[in-house]
């Protein structure tokens, strides 16, 4: 019986070193790290196509609300738009 006292408390303070381990490595948030992707570059030319050609499109569809006669094509490249000024913003440009 003399024997069990010091293992008990040997039990306890290993058990205590654990949990403390366990509570500092659990309360690590590590960064968030965000990697905005690469977006295809355009030549003015190829822009001024791609306005043109958005510019004979029917007007773009309200994605809540599309009727017979609007583009969802348009809609699309819409979006497209306004997600690559989000991912440049991102990356700290223009």
């Amino acid at each position: 019986m003399r024997n069990a006292v010091p293992l008990l408390f040997l039990g306890f303070l290993g058990a205590s070193l654990l949990s403390a381990c366990e509570l500092a490595s659990s309360s690590y948030i590590a960064p968030a790290v965000v990697v905005a992707p690469e977006l295809e570059a355009y030549s003015p030319e190829f822009q001024g196509r791609m306005a043109d050609e958005l510019d004979t499109m029917a007007e773009a569809c309200d994605p809540l609300d599309p009727n017979p006669t609007c583009s969802a094509v348009a809609r699309a490249i819409l979006d497209y738009g306004e997600l690559r000024a989000r991912v440049r913003a991102m990356e700290g440009g223009h």
